[in-house]
């Protein structure tokens, strides 16, 4: 998100620091003057490097979002509608179409990494969840359909 952090120093001293939005892992700022004194008195400046954590649910690259979001087999089949997290917090609404194939990657424009220079996309990676535990009665009734669809 950005925004200002105060930071205590090694020597004990605070400063505010302008962390910049959608900032990377490795990215450098100076502070000018606020480093340790030299053998003159005269203070150097202060170098921070940012170290962005890995998030539980999301994998950056670049300014992208991932995301995998699982559904079942007939939700692919048939197409559905679910809630999917931003990483700023919301959610918004996605429809999955009809067919979708396990792997597929459905795009959503301007809801990834926001930056000075813009924003990224966040793409949702499809898992498709087959059923394990079907019931003899169940099992039946789907390979007669499968049958009768020509799928067997």
């Amino acid at each position: 998100d950005g925004g200002r952090k105060k930071v205590e120093l090694p020597t004990g001293e605070s400063v505010r620091l302008k962390i910049p939005e959608g900032v990377r892992d490795g990215t450098k700022i100076r502070l000018r003057g606020r480093g340790q004194a030299g053998p003159t008195g005269e203070r150097g400046d202060l170098y921070v490097t940012f170290e962005v954590g890995d998030h539980p649910r999301f994998r950056r690259e670049d300014d992208d979002i991932y995301l995998t979001e699982s559904i079942g087999v007939f939700e692919a089949m048939f197409g559905t509608e679910c809630r999917i997290p931003t990483p700023y917090g919301q959610h918004i609404k996605l429809t999955i179409p009809e067919g979708t194939q396990p792997g597929e990657k459905l795009r959503l424009r301007g809801q990834g990494v926001k930056t000075d220079d813009g924003q990224g996309d966040l793409y949702v990676e499809i898992d498709v969840d087959i059923p394990s535990d079907l019931t003899d009665d169940q099992r039946e009734t789907l390979r007669e359909a499968a049958e009768e669809a020509g799928l067997r």
